[in-house]
């Protein structure tokens, strides 16, 4: 029965709305084209471009926590497209269970009598969502990548990154680094979408869009093991030398601490909505 709820989701809230993804197309080419117009210098010097993997690198590279000291040099700037990629991908979850709570979803939930159905389906549904979401956002990167270099070869050790970005990442390794700008931040994006959806059950979209800004500003200036989004942030995994007292967040302590909080969410949204009138609201 479950499945039906499933396949229900994905067609009306994913499908039907296809055509809201090519905000993620756009990002690419905004984000893709800053950085070779940035870095133009270096990849003439060094004859180097920059690989899928890279311009990946650089929509997910983020910030250092924002240094509150009187003596810091520190300038808060907001890494505006990692910004982007999290607010669209709210845009995309927007308000739908609200409106599958007071249209078709409902009657599917009163019919089956199962509400725990409906919530796990709209979690699954997030999960859709992002992979959908986060692989158009690869796929673009190797289009753009093929369509502007010819070539899509990511070359462990770089001249370019290594100049471009002050260090390399070649102790990382491929693995580590695949995992870190590919896997955490899909899993960072599930944490967000299934809080969305738990705060839409409390609250309007305006109010729980305007949550989810919040906290990817304060995942800009804070830094905390804690917070979900600083996995999400390949520069924090690395020691800041102009800040001592930071903390390099780990992948193995990030997929321990985004695991723990999807389930605590879904187990918390159910019992929100579990006690909520769905009748009354329509």
């Amino acid at each position: 029965m479950i499945h039906r709820f499933l396949f229900h989701d994905i067609n009306e809230g994913l499908i039907r709305h296809a055509k809201r993804y090519v905000l993620v197309v756009i990002v690419v080419v905004i984000t893709c084209s800053m950085i070779d117009s940035m870095s133009a210098y270096f990849m003439d010097y060094f004859g180097e471009y920059w690989s899928p993997i890279e311009y990946g690198i650089n929509e997910f590279y983020g910030r250092y926590p924002f240094v509150f000291d009187i003596n810091s040099t520190d300038k808060f700037t907001i890494p505006f497209g990692w910004v982007l990629i999290y607010l669209f991908l709210a845009y995309m979850i927007g308000d739908y269970i609200y409106k599958d709570m007071n249209g078709y979803g409902m009657y599917m939930m009163i019919k089956s009598k199962k509400r725990w159905y409906w919530w796990i389906s709209k979690c699954l549904w997030c999960v859709a969502v992002n992979v959908f979401y986060f692989g158009l956002l690869w796929i673009s990167n190797i289009a753009y990548s093929w369509m502007k270099h010819g070539d899509i070869a990511f070359y462990q050790e770089s001249d370019l990154r290594m100049s471009y970005y002050g260090f390399g990442f070649d102790n990382m390794g491929m693995p580590k680094l695949l995992l870190v700008v590919i896997v955490m931040p899909l899993l960072v994006g599930i944490v967000q979408s299934i809080l969305q959806i738990t705060l839409t059950l409390i609250f309007n979209s305006v109010a729980t869009m305007t949550i989810i800004a919040g906290i990817l500003m304060l995942s800009c200036y804070y830094g905390s093991i804690y917070i979900p989004h600083s996995y999400a942030m390949l520069i924090r995994y690395f020691s800041n030398e102009s800040d001592p007292d930071f903390v390099a967040v780990d992948a193995g302590t990030g997929i321990a601490v985004l695991g723990i909080g999807i389930v605590a969410m879904v187990v918390m949204g159910y019992m929100i909505f579990r006690k909520k009138n769905v009748i009354s609201n329509r």
